[in-house]
């Protein structure tokens, strides 16, 4: 049986590279990456976001449980 990547402790975070953002000009959340922009649908958008945000708050901890999600190809 193989290990589990993610579990009920896992904090994931965007590969080096990547960043999230609102983005006006297209009235919608973006992933940017060295190679252009992807143009997040509100749903996709919304995950994000909140993957974002706890990857901010646990920024702070002691505890330095993260692991990069993978690369969009």
């Amino acid at each position: 049986m193989t290990d589990r990547i993610f579990n009920a402790d896992t904090i994931p975070v965007l590969a080096l590279g990547y960043r999230f953002q609102w983005e006006p000009a297209q009235d919608c959340y973006v992933l940017l990456y060295p190679e252009g922009m992807v143009k997040l649908n509100p749903a996709a958008g919304e995950i994000l976001k909140r993957v974002s945000e706890k990857s901010k708050l646990s920024a702070s901890s002691s505890l330095n449980l993260k692991k990069p999600l993978m690369a969009l190809t």
